[in-house]
């Protein structure tokens, strides 16, 4: 659970922006979304729970193997891929390692309230398709 509070009105708008995209998600690389709540000084968003950061698992074992970071990669890319080929598009904004989560196996990528979303000009989209 996401805890924010709700004095900063940039923050609030941001955590609105945040449980919107995560509505919209649908990847196993991506943090589960189970619903927001706000309430009182508080607004609260409900994700899937999953223990560690890579951040925090760098710092309580060291370099990973390379074995290990290969299969990391792989999912942080498959994560993108959607990310980017997603109606709208989206570009995460604030990938690191504190943002990236970890259950020891499966990697899932959080934190999209710096996102931005990318929505396609259907007038663009025409005009190239005139041309050719």
């Amino acid at each position: 659970m996401k805890v924010v509070r709700k004095e900063d009105p940039n923050l609030l708008k941001k955590l609105e922006h945040e449980c919107e995209l995560l509505r919209s998600f649908s990847h196993e690389n991506i943090i589960k979304y189970y619903g927001c709540v706000i309430e009182n000084k508080e607004a609260k968003i409900f994700m899937e729970l999953m223990p560690h950061t890579l951040q925090s698992q760098y710092r309580s074992f060291g370099p990973l193997h390379e074995r290990i970071i290969r299969r990391h990669v792989i999912q942080i890319l498959s994560a993108l891929e959607y990310l980017h080929n997603h109606e709208p598009r989206v570009i995460h904004g604030d990938l690191k390692a504190a943002n990236i989560l970890v259950d020891g196996v499966h990697i899932k990528l959080t934190d999209f309230g710096d996102s931005r979303v990318i929505r396609k000009n259907l007038q663009s989209n025409m005009l190239q398709g005139n041309s050719s």
